[in-house]
């Protein structure tokens, strides 16, 4: 909606025209440009309208300007005299919005139409060099540069020489101080303005100019790149990819850098969420001076229940009028286990025998802590070694090989042995071996 500053109140939007006083002749091309800049909170369209063209003259114009919020657009208006009485014309540009209770507004601007000449015979040798001052140009999105063409002619040429362009990529218009260049006094300038939209997106693009004349033409390009709209401030993380296992947590660091030349606050909040993670943001405001870096911790747990998988994350920065976000992704892991087995769960010995075999641990997830070895249900006369009885898994699958003796008053029959690894925080899985015995 619009402001009220000390009893006045801004319109919804602006609309100028430059340059202001256009010269051309009969039959001729005279252009210039319309600025129409939003001051609304919502998307406005605006119907263009010429007043006061006179008579045997033409125009073209894009007539429908789609303003969104706080944005700038540019509309090049040319006009074609014909055989326009000479004189100077005060024309009205008018703007109409669409949207109930906002204003219409207006600017004007002169015409002047000079008379026709018929040029004179050409030098055979007579001709002009032509070039664009400068052949590489960049604009950021919302704003507008300019650039001079330049003619320069010899062996006696003094034709008019009509400039136009061709190639200007989407939301870009031009401006130009004079379309068509008196030659007969020699060296002759115009100034194109080029104007980008703020919605225009970042591009490079090849625009071609022409100059052409007394039979003669000649072009020159210009390679222009279209920036982005630069950001009141900027959001980046120490990495964009997090590594968290099911269950646990992790901390990275935020920073938020100001491209500004004001002091602000910017809030930052959680942009993505998911069932099973909860991101914590400390602190959840930063004060940033101009050119200056703030820095606040992200936080993030996740439920020990969290499917491991690769998660889209996000963290947004709102401050100034404007909301930025950076995204990374957030790989959860399994959550650190282990489990064990033994090569052959079921065997009959002898009394007297002795039996080998590998006892396996295997980690899962961030798995790291050492695994300490041991037996039960064995009966008098059976022992059971680990060589080695501890195992440090965390690189991998950790062996052990467990040694089973049969003393000779072993009693005969079934059991059933339980082998089990334990961590020193307690935690502990176990494998089962079953023995049977028998006297010879």
């Amino acid at each position: 909606m619009p402001v009220a500053v000390r009893g006045y109140t801004l319109p919804d939007f602006t609309l100028s025209v430059s340059p202001s006083s256009i010269t051309t002749r009969q039959g001729g091309t005279a252009g210039t440009v319309a600025t129409i800049r939003s001051y609304s909170d919502y998307e406005i369209i605006v119907d263009l309208n010429l007043v006061g063209l006179p008579s045997r003259a033409g125009f073209s114009l894009p007539n429908v300007v789609d303003l969104m919020p706080g944005s700038t657009a540019y509309r090049t208006l040319f006009i074609y005299p014909g055989s326009t009485p000479t004189g100077s014309y005060q024309l009205t540009l008018v703007g109409m919005p669409r949207s109930y209770g906002s204003a219409s507004q207006q600017d004007y601007f002169t015409l002047t139409v000079s008379p026709s000449s018929s040029p004179p015979t050409p030098n055979p040798n007579a001709n002009f060099d032509f070039w664009v001052i400068s052949n590489s140009i960049y604009i950021v999105a919302g704003s507008s540069d300019t650039v001079k063409l330049n003619v320069s002619p010899f062996n006696g040429f003094s034709s008019g020489v009509s400039l136009s362009a061709s190639g200007v990529p989407e939301g870009v218009y031009l401006g130009w101080s004079t379309m068509r260049l008196d030659t007969s006094n020699g060296f002759a300038t115009a100034i194109v303005t080029i104007n980008v939209d703020q919605s225009a997106p970042p591009s490079d693009s090849v625009i071609t100019f022409t100059g052409q004349g007394g039979g003669r033409m000649h072009t020159d390009t210009l390679s222009l790149s279209v920036g982005p709209v630069p950001t009141a401030f900027d959001l980046s993380l120490t990495s964009t990819s997090v590594s968290v296992a099911a269950g646990s947590s992790v901390e990275f660091t935020l920073a938020v850098t100001s491209n500004s030349d004001s002091t602000m606050d910017v809030s930052l909040s959680q942009g993505v969420s998911w069932e099973g993670m909860n991101m914590t943001i400390s602190p959840a405001q930063v004060t940033v001076s101009p050119g200056a870096t703030a820095y606040s911790t992200v936080a993030i747990t996740t439920d020990a229940g969290t499917p491991p998988d690769t998660y889209g994350m996000s963290v947004a920065g709102t401050g100034g009028g404007n909301t930025y976000t950076v995204q990374f992704e957030l790989v959860v892991t399994p959550q650190p286990d282990f489990d064990i087995s033994v090569v052959s769960n079921s065997i009959q010995l002898t009394r007297g025998d002795t039996w080998n075999a590998d006892v396996s641990v295997n980690p899962i997830g961030q798995f790291s802590s050492n695994i300490s070895l041991t037996a039960s249900g064995n009966p008098d006369g059976m022992k059971l070694e680990f060589s080695p009885a501890q195992l440090a898994p965390a690189q991998g699958v950790g062996t052990s090989t467990v040694t089973v003796t049969i003393d000779p008053t072993t009693p005969t029959g079934e059991y059933t042995i339980t082998l089990t690894g334990t961590t020193p925080e307690g935690q502990a899985h176990s494998c089962t071996l079953t023995v049977a015995v028998t006297s010879q």
